[in-house]
């Protein structure tokens, strides 16, 4: 059996393997198994697998709807869905379509747990048994609240006082992480792809409320170089040493064979280390890297170097699905983000043959050419301080790529239907 995982945004397979475990503790090992953190790499991969187990919540605030299930039943048709879905604000409508599209093994958020999601792998739910399942949801509780209200707003109008009705409550989903969650970086790509303004931009972002250490690694050292201005620098024999505030620390080594000991060093006083790289960087550094950034334009004849920079890496080692792929200075034109990413994971028309595939991850992040926001940074000095000037359409995009690094907590209050499953 081959099972996709569309559960939480997290990188790494904790939740899955945790499932697995529970399946094989009573039935054995005995599927394949991937995951997608988005609806649109759902859509790309559902294909060809057995069973999709999906969290209404995969997105966050984004949730998963009805439409978006019944998209991915015109893919893959013979793909069995569980579906963990909030028990709240559901109704019969809500159960006749889901129903209605063949999803049977339902799970609501007040009955989450592992072992029913071993149980409906291992055997999905029958048309009837369906029925009765669905049964379990109070569907008459919406008009019980509405009738509570009105009681409350009756007495209030008895009693003479001030009515203060609340229309809507917003939840508060809080993804928790380990206070010792470290995380490595790489980002990496051609000169003047905007290497060195993403680095800055999520350097700013996190050091807000993470400690951050930037390793400045490209061969023009242009993040350190804009940094150099203040008088709080540290110079040693391997490396120069300078601290912009008390969350962040900027590290230019002298020698790129230093890097993996500065990381050694570092990443335990530190949240993230971020790496400022172009594509002289080594290969061998990446295999201790948890995440490769990979920054590029829309200007494809950087692709081809690109590919033979990451094809070095995969020959000595590297798994290329921990590249995720950003399109800097992203315009609307002909050639689009996915037409990109289908050079890297196809072949170049007659430059390559038909091997010429990397199997990089499918996620794409689009940060928008912003004519303001590029003004701001040609005159600007410093790029990585409280002062950075940025702008609204700029910020949505890093903070989209902050969280896929390393996440952010929701704005959102209440707790996840993915933090009831583990406790």
């Amino acid at each position: 059996m081959k099972i996709l995982f569309a559960l939480n945004q997290d990188l790494n397979y904790n939740l899955e393997k945790r499932i697995l475990h529970e399946y094989e503790k009573e039935n054995g090992y005995d599927f394949k198994f991937d995951k997608a953190i988005s609806v649109n790499e759902i859509k790309e991969k559902v294909k060809g697998f057995d069973l999709l187990i999906l969290n209404e919540e995969l997105e966050n605030e984004n949730l998963i709807t009805v439409k978006v299930i019944e998209e991915i039943r015109n893919i893959s048709e013979t793909t069995r869905i569980i579906f963990i879905a909030n028990s709240e604000n559901k109704d019969e409508t809500f159960i006749e379509k889901i129903y209605n599209l063949e999803v049977y093994d339902l799970i609501f958020s007040d009955d989450i747990r592992f072992e029913l999601i071993t149980r409906l792998i291992k055997k999905s739910r029958s048309k009837i048994e369906a029925l009765e399942y669905y049964k379990r949801i109070d569907i008459s509780e919406a008009e019980n609240e509405e009738k509570k209200r009105r009681t409350v707003i009756e007495k209030d109008k008895a009693n003479k006082s001030p009515t203060k009705i609340i229309t809507k409550i917003e939840k508060e989903y809080v993804y928790i992480i380990p206070d010792d969650y470290k995380k490595v970086v790489a980002i990496l790509g051609e000169r003047k792809s905007g290497v060195t303004t993403v680095v800055s931009l999520l350097a700013a972002n996190y050091s807000k409320s993470k400690k951050v250490l930037v390793i400045d690694a490209a061969e023009n050292g242009l993040f350190s170089t804009r940094s150099w201005g203040s008088e709080n620098i540290v110079i040693d024999e391997d490396y120069k040493e300078l601290r912009l505030n008390d969350n962040l620390l900027v590290i230019k080594p002298n020698d790129n064979n230093q890097i993996l000991n500065l990381i050694e060093t570092h990443k335990y006083k530190n949240d993230i280390v971020l790496i400022d790289a172009d594509l002289t960087l080594e290969q061998n550094i990446l295999k201790w890297i948890d995440m490769i950034i990979h920054v590029s334009t829309l200007d494809i004849m950087d692709v081809n170097k690109c590919k033979i920079y990451l094809r070095q890496a995969m020959l000595e080692g590297v798994n290329l699905s921990k590249v995720y792929l950003v399109i800097n200075k992203h315009i609307k034109c002909k050639i689009t983000s996915r037409n990109l990413i289908g050079l890297y994971k196809g072949q170049i028309p007659y430059l390559e043959g038909e091997n010429g595939g990397l199997q990089i991850n499918d996620t794409i992040i689009e940060i928008p050419f912003d004519k303001e926001f590029y003004k701001n940074s040609l005159s600007s000095q410093v790029y990585v301080d409280e002062s950075i000037t940025s702008t609204d359409i700029i910020n949505k995009s890093i903070n989209e790529l902050s969280n896929l690094i390393y996440p952010i907590k929701s704005k959102r209050k209440g707790i996840s239907l993915i933090n009831r499953l583990i406790g």
